[in-house]
């Protein structure tokens, strides 16, 4: 696999910045009820959601932007070729 050219690393970082600010945007508009209603006991609020997706994005994104961020070729796959 070809490593990212310098505008597929802007496209993608710029991505994760855009959805990032459009979860904030639309979660900024909600009451606080619409945030903590939970359809049912054992489904999460929206900000149960937002939560969650914060703690994603510390522990993974932050990883997946750095992988983006690094040059040179990435290491492919130790399953390529094989069969299923």
């Amino acid at each position: 696999m070809a490593a990212l050219t310098d505008a597929e690393r802007t496209r993608v970082q710029e991505y994760l910045t855009a959805a990032g600010d459009r979860v904030l945007s639309v979660a900024g508009a909600l009451t606080s009820a619409q945030l903590t209603f939970r359809p049912r006991h054992d489904r999460w609020s929206i900000a149960e959601n937002i939560e969650h997706l914060s703690i994603v994005d510390r522990l993974i994104l932050n990883q997946v932007t750095e992988i983006v961020a690094i040059d040179g070729p990435s290491k492919e796959s130790a399953w390529k070729g094989r069969d299923e």
